[in-house]
Formats: structure tokens, sequence, C-alpha cells
């Protein structure tokens, strides 16, 4: 199994059937079929940190059986394309401190100590997730379709100085900001939440604590796992039973 392919994109799917259950997907690369393919769809009943992590906790187990002994680095496989969703975001690094934690008899740890443990499980978590592009993208059009905010005559140079966040490193990325704010002022308050928000931490990579050689490996947007979805509706349609649907 190759490293260089082997890149997990998560998103979650909201395939409908009669009891209006939500089906969470997680899909990985396989190089021999050129192909993204889901390795583990979850049923959950809420989108909610709960029901996410139950997911990821399941999928980092998967991990570990079968790709520990492929390479030493194999917990960069637990490395997710995500959208910007705080309840997923909650879910995967829950699961990821839940899961480390149990791998260690913590009884003997103070419960200082075990805080302290725990706050450097969810930095690290952080290090595994890397943000949607895409979403970002998205996002910057409908602000600068917005002539509330943004002018008309400056839409492009707004949508280009945003866009260049993504590309402008820690030196020079605060100050791009606060010129950002400065020009459009009625767009802070969107800005400063891409910006000073955990999304912008998985979104920016002058914020990401994501290793440059990972966050190359791995796709920047989640549209793989989304090009799927009319896949998955053509499988079964609304306002059936459960396992008919499933």
């Amino acid at each position: 199994m190759n490293n260089n392919n082997f890149n997990i994109c998560v998103y979650i799917t909201n395939f409908i059937i009669h009891y209006f259950i939500l089906i969470q997907n997680s899909s990985l690369y396989c190089p021999l079929l050129e192909r993204w393919i889901p390795v583990l769809m979850t049923i959950i009943l809420r989108e909610d940190s709960m029901h996410y992590k139950e997911h990821f906790k399941y999928l980092f187990q998967w991990i570990d059986e079968y790709c520990e002994a492929e390479t030493k680095n194999h917990d960069n496989f637990y490395a997710q394309v995500i959208d910007f969703s705080m309840a997923e975001r909650r879910g995967f690094i829950d699961a990821y401190v839940e899961y480390k934690l149990e791998k260690f008899n913590t009884s003997s740890y103070s419960e200082a100590l075990l805080n302290s443990h725990k706050t450097h499980l969810e930095e690290e978590a952080f290090t595994f997730l890397k943000g949607c592009q895409e979403h970002y993208r998205q996002s910057i059009t409908r602000i600068a379709r917005n002539h509330a905010i943004v002018k008309p005559e400056d839409s492009a140079k707004f949508q280009s100085m945003t866009l260049n966040l993504l590309k402008t490193d820690i030196s020079e990325f605060f100050e791009q900001v606060e010129l950002c704010k400065k020009n459009w002022p009625n767009a802070i308050t969107w800005l400063e939440w891409w910006v000073y928000t955990d999304a912008g931490k998985i979104l920016f990579p002058a914020l990401s604590t994501m290793s440059e050689d990972l966050s190359r490996k791995l796709p920047n947007s989640t549209n793989a796992q989304e090009s799927m979805h009319s896949r998955y509706y053509l499988c079964g349609t609304t306002n059936q039973s459960i396992i008919t649907g499933i």
C-alpha cells in the first residue's frame, strides 16, 4: 500500500430514506482502480459530534488493523479532507483523543496530567485535518455577489485577495487579512470567521499544523466524495424501509 496514494476523503452524505436517516461515508483513493471508493458507511441519526465520533473511531481502528504493518507512519492515514461542519470536526477530534487514550493505562495519571495529555492530543488531531478549499471558494463567490458588502467594481479584486490567502505564508498572512478588512469593512465578520475560528486552522496553509508533505498528498477539496452522491441517490429512493434503503 503506497502512502502517496492512500488518502482519506470524508464528507457527510445526506442519503435520505424512510426515517430520514443519514449515512456518513469515508472514501479512499485506490491507485489500482484509479477511483475513489467508499470504505466505511455509517448510519447516523443526527449530525452531531457524538455520532460523527463513533464513525471516526471505527475508521481509526480499521486503519490500525490493516495498515500498521505497512508503514511506520500509518498514523498519516488518519488524515481527512472535510468540510467546515463544527460537529464533524469536533467528532473527529473527540474520536482521536478517546481512541488514543484507550491505548494507554490512564488510571495512574493525575487529573492535571490527563487534562494536559488530552489537550496535546486535541492539538495533534488538528495535524490530520485539512479543510475543503472549494467550500471557501464558493463562500467567496457568494460574498462577492452581495453588493451590500462588495461593490460590483471591486468584485474581482475581492476574490483575488481572499483567494490569495490560500497561498500566503505566515509572514504576510495577517497583513493581507487586515488589508481585506480595511477595504471591505462589511465583510469583516465573514472573514474573521474563516480566519480566527478552527476553520482557519484547517483551511489556510499559513495557519495549518498539518505537515506540508502530508497536505500535498491530500486533495484540496471533498469534490471526489461529493461526485459520488448522484450514484448513491440512484441506488435508492425516498419513502422506503430502512433495510431496503441500506
